[in-house]
């Protein structure tokens, strides 16, 4: 054990700590020639990858440092604004966390602008190095291109007392449309959005967010079907599938009883997300993660030859029902550099008595 971790508690073979507000739980284990990091609350809220564990301990307290003014900020008294915009009344509120801005038509009847959202979640704060808030906008049509919804989102910052940034944009949720990126560049030529001021820190950070999003989707996604066809397809590999009883009927027709599916290597061993070998510990481990009641002991296994599985892909793209199946070329590259590292793995972890 690492000095770093010496005053962390070892459970199921991760490192495990507290947070600053004790409410949260950091885990750490050795995986992939590196080390990975997440946090529950109680669910995962929180994740990143680093190849040096020293990383991963500054992390951990800059996280920790951030979850405190999260908690500050939520728990601040229920703030409200009311002043005008292009000569309407607009009003505006922020309670634990959320806010709530409205722009009304000139009788004060109807609600003619919104936007609406709240404190992004950990993943931004820690790219961004800030708290900040994302929301969502609308305006009437006749009130567009005005510079009506900057305004909207200047008094969301003034009474959060948080700047914002787009929707989807350095780790937050969501997505932001071409129209609406449009107008954050040009917010962005008026004064500081986070994330746009050309820090390189922030840059390198957010340069990384597809591989931790891909190995995230690795570790607490289930091994579903149509991922482990296409994986299997591309590491060349047969499938082993577990079931558990035919599925019931419902409004969308089922085209297998399939619960989950892993790459088969030569050996007999199987590709998991998780990166498990064994076939009992990688269903036992999907069973947590889809806190699932089946018992292994009721597993039905199958497997398709490798050289069915492009036959097999084809049956689950069937026209007008499945889109073509696809998955994040970046995950893909994770799998095949696990794969070739997977003797080198075997030999670190058992010097960290994993």
């Amino acid at each position: 054990m690492t000095d770093i971790l010496s005053r962390w508690e070892v459970r199921n073979n991760k490192w495990m700590a507290a947070s600053a507000s004790g409410s949260r739980r950091h885990f750490i284990e050795a995986v992939d020639d590196g080390w990975q990091l997440w946090t529950r609350n109680p669910g995962v809220t929180f994740y990143w990858f680093s190849r040096s564990i020293d990383e991963l301990e500054a992390i951990v307290e800059k996280t920790d440092a951030q979850w405190v003014e999260y908690d500050v900020a939520k728990a601040k008294r229920s703030a409200t604004i009311t002043t005008e915009l292009a000569g309407l009344k607009a009003t505006a509120r922020y309670d634990r966390g959320q806010f709530d801005v409205r722009l009304w038509s000139g009788d004060e009847r109807r609600v003619v602008g919104t936007y609406f959202g709240g404190i992004n979640n950990p993943l931004a704060t820690f790219v961004l190095d800030e708290l900040t808030i994302q929301g969502t906008r609308h305006l009437d049509e006749s009130l567009r291109g005005c510079g009506i919804g900057a305004g909207l989102i200047d008094l969301a910052e003034k009474v959060s007392d948080l700047r914002a940034v787009p929707h989807g944009f350095m780790g937050t949720d969501g997505s932001t449309s071409d129209d609406a990126w449009k107008s954050w560049q040009s917010r962005k030529l008026r004064q500081p959005v986070p994330g746009m001021e050309g820090r390189a820190d922030i840059d390198a950070r957010a340069a990384m967010l597809p591989e931790m999003a891909a190995r995230r989707a690795l570790k607490f996604h289930s091994d579903d079907y149509d991922r482990g066809l296409l994986l299997a397809r591309e590491l060349g590999l047969g499938l082993t599938t577990v079931s558990f009883g035919s599925q019931p009927a419902c409004f969308f027709p089922s085209f297998n009883d399939v619960a989950y599916s892993f790459p088969t290597r030569a050996d007999g061993s199987i590709v998991s997300g998780a990166g498990c070998d064994d076939l009992n510990a990688a269903i036992s481990n999907n069973f947590l993660l889809d806190v699932s009641d089946k018992r292994l002991e009721d597993a039905e296994l199958g497997f398709i030859e490798a050289e069915n599985i492009d036959a097999e892909i084809g049956r689950r793209e069937t026209p007008g029902f499945y889109r073509p199946l696809t998955i994040d070329p970046v995950m893909v590259e994770l799998v095949r550099e696990r794969e070739a590292r997977r003797p080198r793995a075997a030999a670190t972890s058992a010097a960290y008595g994993l």
